[in-house]
C-alpha cells in the first residue's frame, strides 16, 4: 500500500524540492512524510486490524485467560461439541 502510494506521487514534487536545495531527508521529512499521512493511517487500521483478528497466534502465545483478545477468548467459551459452556 505505500510503495503504491508513493509511486502515485508525482516526480515534479521532488524535482521542484531539489531545485530549491532540499536534501534527501528534506524532501522526505517536510514533503512526501506528509502527504504520506492518509496511507499510513490506513496502513496503521489495516495492521491492527489484521493482527487483531489473527486467532492462530494469539491462541498459541496468550496463554492466561485474562491477556486473550476478545475474538479468542469468544472461540474458548465454545466447547468441542459446538454447544456453549454457560457455566
Amino acid at each position: 500500500l505505500m510503495v503504491q502510494f508513493f509511486r502515485s506521487l508525482p516526480a515534479e514534487l521532488e524535482e521542484a524540492a531539489r531545485l530549491d536545495g532540499a536534501g534527501h531527508a528534506r524532501i522526505f521529512l517536510q514533503i512526501m512524510l506528509p502527504m504520506a499521512t492518509p496511507a499510513l493511517a490506513t496502513t496503521a487500521i489495516f495492521t491492527f486490524i489484521w493482527t487483531w483478528n489473527d486467532f492462530f497466534r494469539q491462541l498459541i502465545f496468550l496463554t492466561k485467560p485474562d491477556k486473550q483478545t476478545v475474538p479468542l477468548a469468544l472461540r474458548t467459551f465454545v466447547d468441542a461439541t459446538g454447544g456453549s459452556s454457560w457455566g
